[in-house]
């Protein structure tokens, strides 16, 4: 990171060993929190080291900044997974727009409902006008919905074997934007969600929303044919995906726009009304003053975000 905070990502990702240890240097900024208990005045360059644990994480600004596609995946292999008779293909969502995250965003904090909202990021002056607000879906229409940097137009083809099995790893990076993951015909089995092993779930539409990872095993046919993964906007008729081709089976083309509008998701959802709170429980085992917030940015940017202390030593 240079002087002036501009930050340069190389948009791929790298397998690494889940035996070795990933070495970080991360610069603190914007929070003044430390995971040691204090908080610091004077931001410092800190080396942290984190076990490789497998699986599909990404890397992102945190920030309005993965607006603008700065994020990539970062992929930890499992050499367990070396002898496996499968195909990968990763697969990175992004909504797109020409405006750039500040303009988004100011449109959003835009007139009474939403100062409003924004009224939220002082957490004071709480009688807030949550009536006027209009309740949507989407707060954001895009120019364009990405899958791996390509829209339906010029849609990503990965090559794949006929009768093979396919690993597909899905990373939802839409800033502001949730999705159904459509596998068409092909019954798949969700083996992986946000890096944690599950007990494989079959289907051929699975959900989700911001910034979730899921893994999918898919055993294709052995005909000479194409297939189609979209990611269906929800609530609405634009679409994204890729295509798994066989060699020399052809790509068909779809239109970016469906002809109807797509499943409303429910996964993970806990109803707050305005003005209420809720109690959340969870087990701590890292001492220190720890940041969380709403993953979704603009949600995040004008307020939507705390810090916990997890004191853990003064327990014991």
């Amino acid at each position: 990171m240079t002087g002036s905070g501009r930050l340069t990502a190389h948009r791929q990702f790298r397998a690494i060993h889940p035996a070795a240890t990933i070495q970080s240097r991360l610069e603190q900024h914007q929070t003044h929190i430390s995971q040691d208990s204090l908080f610091q005045r004077k931001l410092t360059m800190r080396s942290y080291a984190f076990s490789g644990k497998a699986g599909t994480p990404w890397m992102q600004a945190y920030t309005l900044q993965e607006q603008a596609l700065l994020a990539a995946p970062l992929i930890v292999a499992n050499p367990h997974d070396d002898g496996r008779d499968e195909q990968e293909v990763v697969v990175l969502l992004h909504d797109f727009s020409f405006k750039t995250p500040d303009q988004l965003l100011a449109g959003l904090t835009a007139g009474p409902a939403a100062d409003a909202m924004a009224g939220h990021s002082g957490h004071g002056g709480m009688d807030l006008s949550w009536g006027i607000m209009a309740m949507d879906l989407n707060d954001i229409e895009y120019d364009a919905y990405l899958a791996s940097d390509r829209t339906l137009a010029d849609q990503e083809v990965a090559e794949v074997e006929r009768g093979g099995r396919v690993r597909v790893r899905i990373i939802k990076g839409a800033a502001a934007t949730a999705f159904t993951i459509d596998f068409g015909e092909l019954e798949g089995e969700s083996i992986t969600v946000e890096g944690e092993d599950i007990v494989a779930v079959k289907g051929r539409r699975f959900p989700m929303n911001m910034r979730q990872r899921i893994d999918v095993w898919l055993m294709l046919p052995a005909e000479k044919r194409s297939f189609l993964i979209l990611a269906l906007r929800e609530g609405a008729p634009q679409r994204t995906g890729i295509i798994l081709e066989p060699r020399g089976a052809g790509v068909a083309r779809v239109a970016a726009p469906g002809e109807q509008n797509r499943p409303v998701l429910d996964l993970e959802l806990v109803l707050i009304p305005p003005m209420r709170s809720v109690t959340i429980a969870l087990d701590a085992d890292n001492a220190g003053q720890w940041a969380f917030d709403c993953h979704h940015p603009y949600h995040m940017a004008i307020g939507m975000m705390s810090t916990f202390g997890d004191r853990t030593e003064a327990r014991a």
